[in-house]
């Protein structure tokens, strides 16, 4: 069976060439480095960037893109939201310090090996973003909400719930999952752990299925 062509490079060269002139400078190298005949294809600098100076994030993205795999062992990639090397171990949010990785409550199959789900170049260290803490006062709401929301690679902020004002067009977006603990008392939520449910399951949660997300907290009896 014959391969099939990426509808992209069906277009005619001309068109290719004035696709790329609305590219911003990083977005015209990421283009071009994404198949060899485009890198032959397109030349030079974009109109959309003639005359306009490169900004920080747009430099970073540059310098990523034209960095040669690591040497390293083991290898390591760059997170894109503290902007460091770690090796690749440390992207698995399981390394978490908000993760419990307990061999009993942790999943046994590959497809469950991450206790939360994190974009992908967004290193373990930033999970804790991703969780907010509200306090909701006597007789407020009492629990853990999930919703997908942004997060903005700019500033390394959810957007919604702290102001953010990028415009950058070398950072963009990541969509992921965030966690909301309202709490109307003194009492819950001093610390807490997710993790993630497998076969050996406890009574407590012997009717949930396997690799379902769970809360471990720590609760203080005196209030204090």
């Amino acid at each position: 069976m014959a391969k099939s062509t990426p509808k992209l490079l069906t277009l005619p060269p001309e068109l290719l060439v004035e696709i790329a002139d609305y590219l911003p400078v990083d977005g015209i190298v990421a283009f071009q480095l994404s198949q060899r005949y485009l890198n032959s294809l397109i030349k030079g600098t974009p109109k959309l960037s003639r005359n306009r100076p490169l900004t920080d994030c747009a430099g970073r993205a540059i310098r990523t893109y034209l960095k040669p795999p690591s040497a390293n062992n083991p290898p390591r990639l760059r997170c894109i939201v503290c902007r460091n090397y770690y090796p690749i171990a440390q992207f698995d949010a399981s390394d978490s310090a908000a993760c419990l990785s307990v061999p009993q409550f942790t999943t046994t199959t590959e497809s469950l090996k991450e206790i939360l789900e994190v974009p992908g170049r967004i290193c373990s260290w930033h999970v804790g973003r991703f969780v907010r803490l509200r306090h909701t006062g006597p007789g407020g709401r009492n629990e853990w909400v999930s919703c997908i929301r942004q997060l903005c690679v700019h500033c390394g902020e959810i957007k919604g719930w702290v102001p953010c004002s990028c415009e950058c067009e070398s950072c963009g977006t990541r969509t992921l999952w965030t966690y909301t603990r309202y709490l109307n008392n003194n009492k819950e939520c001093k610390t807490y752990k997710f993790w993630r449910r497998n076969e050996a399951s406890t009574d407590s949660v012997k009717d949930s299925l396997p690799g379902s997300l769970f809360v471990r907290e720590t609760v203080c009896e005196d209030g204090k």
